[in-house]
């Protein structure tokens, strides 16, 4: 059945937000069935009224046929209102249930509207004009209770009035058509003023509409608002956190920190800057950081911050002047800061106070120094001790009755000699831990040829020895291969009668690496000799040093006899067996 059917159009498929147009539409409708239940309740009281009123005029059987014909159509009305009361539609549904109440209306008016051809009394003036009135009356009233949705009040006019007007204006009656002409007058100034509320109606609902969408969307923004300041507030919260635990951090470790600007005026120090130069921040803040440095270390400040280095990182000593008028000595890092477009705009600094450690590195001088001079009287004495061996050994080497007895001796007090002159050089060096090769080998070399007897011709001595410094552990055996190698040279290469030639070459060969070559131009080893068949303690001597250095020694033969022999210096030379 038409009549009880629900709208087609589903609720859930409604838009939310729809059209100004429709929205309007939409608040019509609601407005209709808010109001439409007290106009179908006023109609069926009307028609109880009028059936009461023509009951003498018109029979009774059309009577109660007609008003259980109009309460009939009544009923599927008051079914769509209470439907739509308990569960009220939303959004474009609305206007669904707007049409189908527009059509239950519209059949209730063609049934009002017929009441002038189905009860009119032909005999009865009085009852003519009561009708009359109870039509015009009831379409006027049908349309301004409807005025809210023009589609319901428009066609009910028409459905009421139409037959109304068949009724009475074309009777030829003078008094009904005068008694119509009234009534529909009447009927019209009230529809006019209907439809004036329809407008009046529709200003007001446009202008809520206005307002609720204008508090919506205060609301909305509201909400937002209420949001990011939610937001806001946590990152403030955590930041305020984070900027807490920063700053008990920089608070509390052992550097002075300090933040200046692009002039150089301090806008943040910490703690400790504060304790190294007895000052409060708050008399701190707000000046320049040269204020409180030695005056001759301005100059500094200036080019690591205003001058062409400005852009690198700088580390360096500056003195801190303390309240109390003391220096402080400390290790200064400056990082300079820059914005977006590159733009100095001031410098980070992280002082640390080294005055422990200055306290330090002076008492490691002292104590440096002084043992310096120790060893150096050390090395004095032993030379000196060393020096009387040597004399001993030489004032026995004159009383020896033999031949080989004196030239053991000569060679030990050669030996000794060598470590002597050692211990002579490292006394007089500025250093403790070695000696230079050219001084020390070049006094070796000629304290060895003056000491042996060579009698008949002469022995030349050509030396080639760079400045190299070296360790005592370095330079004590080569030494003792350059003492015995001459030694042995003066001894076996040149026999009585004969000159010769010495050659002594030392030198750098690589990194870390050294050569020295010893050379004569004498008879020479034998062609089958080797250095390892032969049995005197010079050359067991110069294999023990050799190998304590662990360097690579090589003989050549060709023209006299030439010992070349490297080694390194960056690795510890081994101890020689016992």
């Amino acid at each position: 059945m038409i009549f009880f059917g629900s709208p087609s159009v589903d609720n859930a498929q409604a838009q939310a937000s729809p059209p100004p147009p429709v929205r309007l539409k939409v608040a019509h409708v609601q407005q209709l069935f808010a109001q439409a239940w007290t106009g179908s309740i006023g109609a069926l009281v009307s028609a109880v009224i009028l059936v009461l009123a023509l009951r003498n005029a018109v029979p009774s059987s059309r009577l109660i046929l007609w008003l259980l014909a109009y309460a009939a159509l009544q009923v599927p009305r008051y079914v769509l209102i209470l439907r739509f009361k308990r569960n009220p539609p939303s959004g474009e549904a609305v206007l669904s249930w707007g049409r189908q109440f527009s059509l239950y209306t519209i059949a209730t008016g063609l049934v009002w509207g017929a009441t002038g051809m189905v009860l009119f009394p032909e005999h009865s003036t009085s009852h003519q004009f009561i009708l009359a009135i109870f039509i015009g009356g009831i379409a006027a009233a049908g349309a301004v209770s409807y005025s809210p949705l023009t589609e319901c009040y428009l066609p009910t006019l028409l459905a009421i009035l139409l037959p109304f007007g068949a009724s009475y204006l074309f009777r030829g009656d003078e008094v009904c058509v005068t008694i119509g002409a009234v009534t529909m007058l009447f009927a019209i100034v009230l529809i006019l003023t209907g439809r004036q509320m329809h407008q009046a109606n529709s200003v007001a609902l446009m202008s809520a509409f206005e307002k609720s969408d204008l508090v919506a969307s205060l609301l909305n923004e509201k909400a937002k608002v209420e949001s990011l300041n939610r937001i806001l507030r946590a990152e403030i919260e955590e930041r305020t956190r984070a900027e807490n635990r920063y700053t008990r951090l920089v608070n509390t470790i052992n550097e002075g920190i300090s933040m200046q600007d692009e002039k150089g005026v301090m806008i943040y120090v910490n703690d400790q800057f504060c304790r190294m130069i007895g000052r409060p921040a708050k008399d701190v803040v707000g000046r320049r950081l040269a204020e409180f440095i030695d005056e001759n270390e301005e100059g500094l400040l200036q080019d690591q911050w205003y001058g062409d280095k400005r852009s690198e990182p700088g580390r360096y000593t500056i003195h801190l002047l303390h309240k109390n008028g003391s220096s402080v000595p400390t290790l200064m890092s400056s990082v300079p800061v820059f914005n977006s477009d590159d733009g100095f705009t001031g410098t980070f600094t992280v002082m640390t106070d080294i005055t422990e450690l200055k306290r330090t590195e002076t008492r490691l001088k002292q104590t440096i120094s002084e043992k310096e001079v120790l060893l150096r009287e050390i090395h004095h004495r032993v030379k000196n001790n060393l020096a009387i061996i040597s004399s001993l050994l030489r004032l026995q080497a004159r009383y020896a009755t033999e031949e080989a007895h004196r030239h053991v001796l000569e060679d030990a007090r050669a030996r000794i000699l060598s470590m002597a002159l050692a211990h002579d050089k490292l006394s007089a060096s500025q250093s403790s831990t070695g000696v230079h090769m050219d001084e020390y080998m070049n006094g070796l070399i000629k304290d060895i040829v003056c000491s042996m007897d060579h009698t008949g011709g002469t022995i030349k001595v050509h030396t080639d020895i760079q400045r190299v410094f070296l360790g005592l552990e370095y330079a004590i055996p080569v030494g003792f291969i350059v003492t015995e190698l001459i030694s042995n040279a003066m001894k076996h290469a040149f026999p009585e009668g004969t000159d010769g030639t010495l050659r002594v070459v030392f030198g750098p060969c690589g990194a870390d690496r050294y050569q020295l070559t010893v050379g004569d131009d004498g008879i020479g080893l034998p062609e089958n000799g080797d250095l390892t068949d032969r049995s005197s303690l010079g050359m067991k001597l110069v294999k023990m040093f050799v190998a304590q250095l662990s360097a690579e020694m090589q003989i050549d033969r060709g023209r006299g006899t030439e010992f070349r022999i490297a080694f390194s210096t960056d690795h510890t030379p081994l101890l020689p067996r016992p």
